[in-house]
C-alpha cells in the first residue's frame, strides 16, 4: 500500500514528499547514507500525527524522526524494512515564554536561534544556548541526540536543560513528562487550563527520551528552563605549553563554575592558526603536524550580570589558568562564536574543500589524559592508511559542567559528496578520483577505532545513533530492563529500528 493510501484524510497530499532527491536527503546525516524511505512525512501541525502514527505501525511501516539532519552517527535511517521519514520543522512556534517561572515551552521543529532571538526580546536565554550548528538544529532533534557548546562549560549537555516533554507513542497516546505532567492533553477539557508546574512531579519519565534518537517516541514539545539574559561577556586566550598543563586548566575552569565556555585545542591547531610550518608530526602522531614549541590554545567565555561581575570572573578564570602553567597569549578563538553564535555550517566542509566528521568521548577530568593516550595509540597504527587517504586530524576538549570533559578528534579528508552537506553548502568543487562511498567506509572503519578506545577509556557518548555502541554496554540487568521499557513502548519495534543498539547488532547506514 502506498503511503498516501495509508494517510489518506490524515495528512494533506502536500504533506506526504516522495520526490527521489528529497528522499536521499531523508535518508541522510551529514556521514551516512542509509537506504531510501517509501515517503517523507512534512506535517504543518501536530494533531494528525497521533492518527498518522499506528496506520504506519499496524502497516508494519517504521517511522524515523529527524531534525535538520546535522549529526553523524547514523541515527536517521533504519538498515532495512519499509520506513518513513518524519520532518517536524513545520511544528516551530515558541508556544509560551513565562518569565515568573523561569520556563520556556517550544515545539520541536524550532531551530535554537529562533528560540534564542525569541528569548533575547524578554532579555532571556537558555542556559545551554544551542549547540553551534543552532541556525538550524531543531529543539526535538537537539534534544533526541544531545549536544554541547553555547553554556555547557557551565550549564552542562542539552539534556540538562530539560523540565519537560510532550511525547507522541507508537500508539498515537500523547505523554508528559516533568513538569508537564499536570498539563492536559487535549482528550482533558476538565482539566484544559493547567498550567506546568515549575518543579517536576513525582519519578520523572522526561531522561528515558533525551539522547534516545528517537527510539521511544517522537518529541513534539520541550519546557526547558530560562536565566537572564547576560549584560556583559568577556573572552579570552591562553597558550598551554604542555598537555598536562593544559588538562589541569580545563579542569579547574569546569570546576570553578567561571567559564561559561571553556575550549582546549592541540598544538597542530596553533601551528594552523600562526602559519607556521609543520615539520613534525605531533608526539609522532600521523596526520597531526605542528611546528616545533607549538602550544596547546585554550579559549574562554564567561558572561556575567554586570561589567564588574564579569571582569572579576574573568580575573579568576585567568588566576586558574596561569597557576595551572598557561600565559595570556593565545588568540581570542571563541570571540566569533559571540558575535554570531548560530554561523552557517562551514565546518562541515571548510574552504579549503576538506570534509569535517568528529568522534568523541564524555569522560570524568581523571581519564581525560587516559582517553586522548587512547586516540593517539589508534592513530599510530594508522599511519598507512592516514597517509593514503590524505587525512588530517586534530583534538578538542570541552569543558562540560563541574565534572567531565568532551575528547574528540576531528577529522578531515579531501571534499567528497554528501546530499546533507550538499544541502546546505553547495556541491563541492573538486571530488577525488575513485568511489566516494569506498574513500567514506575507510574513513568510517577509521572512526570506529577511535570511538572503541575511546569506549575502553571510559567514555560516554551523544549523538549516540547507530554508530556508538550503547545497548551492547549495558549490564544485564541495565540492559533487560531497557529492552522491557522498549516493548512497552513500542512493542512493534518500529520506533526507529536499530537506534541505540535496541534490537539489532549489525552497523546501519553506509558512509558518504
Amino acid at each position: 500500500m502506498r503511503v498516501a493510501e495509508l494517510l489518506h484524510g490524515v495528512l494533506a497530499p502536500d504533506e506526504i514528499v516522495t520526490a527521489p532527491q528529497a528522499l536521499r536527503l531523508a535518508a541522510s546525516d551529514t556521514f551516512f547514507e542509509g537506504p531510501l524511505p517509501l515517503a517523507l512525512l512534512a506535517p504543518r501541525s501536530a494533531q494528525p500525527l497521533a492518527a498518522a502514527l499506528p496506520r504506519l505501525v499496524a502497516a508494519g511501516i517504521a517511522v524515523v524522526p529527524r531534525g535538520a539532519a546535522l549529526s553523524y552517527s547514523a541515527g536517521l535511517a533504519p538498515d532495512g524494512g519499509a520506513w518513513v521519514a518524519l520532518d517536524l520543522r513545520h511544528l516551530a512556534r515558541v508556544l509560551e515564554i513565562r518569565d515568573e517561572d523561569a520556563l520556556v515551552r517550544v515545539e520541536a521543529g524550532c531551530s535554537w536561534a529562533t528560540l534564542d532571538a525569541a528569548l533575547a526580546a524578554r532579555g532571556l536565554r537558555t542556559p545551554f544556548r544551542g549547540p553551534a550548528s543552532g541556525r538550524h538544529a531543531t529543539i526535538g532533534g537537539t534534544l533526541s541526540q544531545d549536544a554541547v557548546f553555547h553554556g555547557s562549560a557551565r550549564y552542562g549537555t542539552a539534556a540538562d536543560g530539560v523540565l519537560g516533554l510532550a511525547v507522541l507513542l507508537a500508539d498515537g497516546r500523547l505523554l508528559r513528562t516533568g513538569v508537564d505532567v499536570l498539563r492536559a492533553a487535549a482528550a482533558e477539557p476538565a482539566a484544559a487550563d493547567t498550567d506546568a508546574t515549575p518543579v517536576a512531579f513525582g519519578p520523572d519519565l522526561t531522561r528515558l527520551f533525551l539522547g534516545a534518537c528517537g527510539a521511544f517516541g517522537v518529541l513534539l514539545e520541550a519546557t526547558l528552563r530560562t536565566t537572564p539574559r547576560p549584560i556583559a561577556t568577556r573572552t579570552a586566550g591562553f597558550r598551554c605549553a604542555t598537555r598536562a598543563g593544559a588538562l589541569a586548566a580545563l579542569r579547574t575552569l569546569g570546576r570553578c563554575g567561571d567559564a561559561s565556555d571553556a575550549l582546549l585545542l592541540d598544538p597542530s591547531v596553533a601551528t594552523r592558526l600562526s602559519g607556521a610550518g609543520a615539520d613534525a608530526a605531533q608526539d609522532g602522531v600521523p596526520g597531526r603536524a605542528c611546528a616545533p614549541q607549538a602550544p596547546w590554545l585554550l579559549a574562554v567565555c564567561v558572561d556575567a550580570a554586570s561589567d564588574l561581575e564579569a571582569d572579576a570572573r574573568l580575573a579568576r578564570v585567568e588566576c586558574a589558568c596561569l597557576a595551572a602553567g598557561a600565559s595570556r597569549a593565545g588568540p581570542d578563538l571563541l570571540a566569533p562564536w559571540q558575535a554570531e553564535p548560530f554561523p552557517p555550517p562551514t565546518m562541515l566542509r571548510g574552504a579549503d574543500g576538506r570534509r569535517w566528521v568528529p568522534v568523541h568521548g564524555l569522560v570524568p577530568h581523571s581519564r581525560a589524559a587516559a582517553a586522548l593516550d587512547a586516540l593517539d595509540t589508534v592513530m599510530r597504527g594508522e599511519t598507512a592508511e592516514i597517509e593514503a587517504l590524505g587525512l588530517r586530524w586534530s583534538i578538542a576538549c570541552s569543558a562540560i559542567g563541574a565534572g567531565g570533559v568532551l575528547v574528540e578528534a576531528n577529522l578531515t579528508w579531501p571534499a567528497t559528496a554528501n546530499p546533507v552537506v550538499d544541502a546546505y553548502l553547495g556541491a563541492p568543487e573538486a571530488a577525488p578520483s575513485g568511489a566516494t562511498t569506498a574513500l567514506a567506509a575507510r574513513i568510517d572503519r577509521l572512526r570506529r577505532r577511535l570511538a572503541l578506545a575511546l569506549d575502553a577509556a571510559g567514555a560516554s557518548h551523544l549523538q549516540i545513533g547507530r554508530f556508538y555502541a550503547y545497548r551492547e554496554r549495558l549490564g544485564p540487568v541495565a540492559g533487560a530492563v531497557l529492552d522491557d521499557l522498549a516493548r512497552l513502548l513500542d512493542p512493534h519495534g518500529l520506533m526507529n529500528p536499530g537506534v541505540l543498539g535496541l534490537g539489532r547488532s549489525t552497523p546501519r547506514g553506509t558512509a558518504t
